[in-house]
C-alpha cells in the first residue's frame, strides 16, 4: 500500500516560535531493541543533517527539554544489560515545571535557596566560590578541566535523518532562534507563507552544520542552510534532499517525541531529583534540607505527583534521552566551595529578602555592569560608558547575570554550561550500556535482591536510604 504523504507536512513557523516563547518562562537559570533512536554524536567538521516532520500536523518537530545534572543511584549493568549492583553515577533528571506542569520544581527551588545564601558574601570572589557546585567551575583554575554544575539545562530535541539513520538531535536556545530566523529570512526571500523550511519532506532545507574551534582552542558551532552545488537547480537539489518514503515509515513506527518529552515527569524523576539533591546537598554543606518550608514544598510536590499518576517508586534509572559524557565519567570532586566560610544561619527562604536597600547611584550601576561584562567577556575591552534607560537595562541584566547582548565572544563557561572543551552536558553519547533505550515509562521492574548483585558504596549510609525515607528520619529526629 503506498504511503501517504500528504500528512506529513512541515510546521507552520509560528508553531515553532510559539514552542520556544512558551518553553522560555521554564528556562529559569540560571521498549524492545530498535523502538528507540539514539542521540547523534556531534563531531568536528561538516554535518548534513535532514530534519523531520513531526508525527502529527501541525505539532512543532522541535520539542523542549530541561534537564539538570545530579549524582544519583543506578543500576549498574554488565555488557549484556543484566542489572549486576548499583552505582552513584551523574544523571540527566527532567524538571517538573515543563516536563508535568507541576507549579515548581525541587531543584529550582533548591537552587533559588543555595542563591539567597550567596546574597550574604560582600565579596564577588568569595560569592561566585560559594555558588561553584551549582554554575560549575574549572577545577586547576582558568583552563583546566570543566566540572559542570547543577543548573537546568533547556535544548529543543527534534528527529533528523543523518548518514543513512534516523537519530535524534537536539539544538540549544540560541541555535533553536538562529533556525526560525533562517527560516523566516528563506520565506521572504521565496515569497512563501512563514513555515518552518527545514522539516517538509519534499521541500525542506537540510541544515550544515560545521562544528570546529576558534584560535583560542574554543568550540564554534554553525548552522545554516545547505547550499546548491555549483550547476545544481533548485528542483534537483529538493529532489536529492526529499525524505524518501522508507524514512517516513521507518519514523512512523518511532515514539512521538510528543510522548516522549510532554507530560511526562513521573515519580521516578522526582525519586532522582530527590535523592540527587540530598547527596548533593550533604556533599557542599548548603544545608537547605534543614529549612522546614523546603521539605514542606518537597512533600507537597510529592502528594501532587502521586494523586496525578497514581505512580509507585519503580527504581528505574532510564530516561528518554542518552547519556551525556558527564554522565560517563567518574564522579567529580566536590567543588572548591566545600571549604569556604559558611556564612551566617539565614531566615527561611519565604523570608529572607525583607530589608529594603537603598538605590544604587548610576556610578555604582556602571560598576555592576563592568564587572558582569568582564566575566561574560573577559578583559581587554574599553569599559561600558552607559546611561538612562540604556544603563538600566544592562544593570537589571548584570544582577541576574543574564546575556548582556554584545556581538563578541564570551569566555568559556560564562553561563554556567560546558566550556566547549569538551562534550559534556550537551551532547549525548548514546545508551547507558551501550545498547537499546529502555522504555522512557518504564513500569515498577526494581529487581529483586539476587546473589551476587553488587550494592552502592554507600548502601548502608543515610545517602543510601531512599530520598524521602531521609526526610522523614530527619523530621522524626527533630521532634
Amino acid at each position: 500500500m503506498p504511503l501517504d504523504r500528504s500528512k506529513w507536512k512541515a510546521a507552520p513557523l509560528s508553531t515553532v516560535s510559539e514552542t520556544v516563547q512558551q518553553t522560555k518562562q521554564y528556562d529559569t537559570y540560571f521498549g524492545g531493541k530498535g523502538e528507540y533512536a539514539q542521540f547523534w554524536k556531534q563531531r568536528d567538521g561538516i554535518t548534513v543533517k535532514r530534519v523531520l516532520p513531526a508525527h502529527e500536523p501541525g505539532d512543532s518537530p522541535y520539542v523542549p527539554m530541561l534537564t539538570a545534572m545530579l549524582k544519583c543511584e543506578v543500576d549498574e549493568k554488565d555488557k549484556e544489560g543484566k542489572v549486576i549492583g548499583k552505582k552513584i553515577s551523574n544523571k540527566k533528571i527532567f524538571l517538573a515545571t515543563l516536563h508535568g506542569g507541576y507549579p515548581y520544581d525541587i531543584i529550582e527551588e533548591y537552587i533559588k535557596r543555595v542563591y539567597e545564601q550567596a546574597e550574604q558574601f560582600q565579596n564577588k570572589e568569595e560569592r561566585a566560590r560559594f555558588l561553584n557546585p551549582i554554575t560549575g567551575y574549572h577545577m586547576g583554575g582558568k583552563n583546566g578541566t570543566w566540572v559542570p554544575g547543577i543548573r537546568p539545562q533547556l535544548e529543543y530535541v527534534y528527529y533528523a535523518f543523518i548518514e543513512g539513520k534516523i537519530y535524534r538531535d537536539s539544538l540549544k536556545p540560541k541555535q533553536m532562534e538562529a533556525l526560525n530566523k533562517e527560516s523566516a529570512d528563506l520565506c521572504a526571500q521565496n515569497d512563501t507563507a512563514a513555515i518552518d523550511m527545514f522539516s517538509d519532506p519534499s521541500t525542506g532545507f537540510p541544515i550544515q552544520w560545521s562544528r570546529g574551534k576558534d584560535e583560542n582552542n574554543k568550540t564554534v558551532e554553525t548552522l545554516k542552510s545547505l547550499p546548491l552545488k555549483v550547476g545544481q537547480t533548485w528542483e534537483d537539489y529538493f529532489e536529492k534532499n526529499a525524505v524518501s518514503d522508507k524514512v517516513l515509515e521507518e519514523l512512523e513506527g518511532l515514539p512521538s517525541l510528543q510522548k516522549l518529552y510532554v507530560d511526562c515527569y513521573g515519580k521516578r524523576d522526582f525519586d532522582y531529583a530527590l535523592d540527587g539533591l540530598k547527596r548533593f546537598d550533604d556533599a557542599n554543606s548548603y544545608k537547605i534540607f534543614a529549612q522546614d518550608d523546603f521539605l514542606d514544598m518537597v512533600e507537597e510536590l510529592q502528594n501532587m505527583i502521586e494523586e496525578k499518576t497514581g505512580e509507585k517508586p519503580s527504581g528505574a534509572d532510564d530516561l528518554p534521552f542518552g547519556p551525556s559524557e558527564e554522565e560517563q565519567k567518574p564522579a567529580a570532586p566536590a567543588a572548591p566551595a566545600a571549604k569556604k566560610a559558611t556564612p551566617a544561619a539565614k531566615a527561611p527562604a519565604k523570608k529572607a529578602v525583607t530589608k529594603k536597600k537603598a538605590e544604587p547611584t548610576p556610578e555604582e550601576k556602571l560598576k555592576v555592569v563592568n564587572e558582569e561584562f568582564i566575566r561574560q567577556y573577559g578583559e581587554g575591552y574599553e569599559e561600558l560608558d552607559l546611561e538612562g534607560a540604556e544603563l538600566e537595562e544592562a544593570y537589571q541584566l548584570a544582577l541576574k547575570h543574564e546575556d548582556l547582548g554584545y556581538d563578541i565572544e564570551h569566555v568559556p563557561g560564562w553561563d554556567g554550561s560546558d566550556d566547549g572543551d569538551s562534550d559534556g552536558g550537551e551532547e549525548y553519547a548514546g545508551d547507558n550500556d551501550g545498547g537499546e533505550e529502555p522504555d522512557p515509562e518504564p513500569e515498577d521492574e526494581t529487581p529483586a535482591p539476587t546473589p551476587g548483585v553488587r550494592p552502592a558504596s554507600d548502601a548502608g549510609s543515610s545517602s543510601g536510604q531512599s530520598a524521602i525515607d531521609r526526610i522523614r528520619a530527619m523530621r522524626n529526629k527533630k521532634k
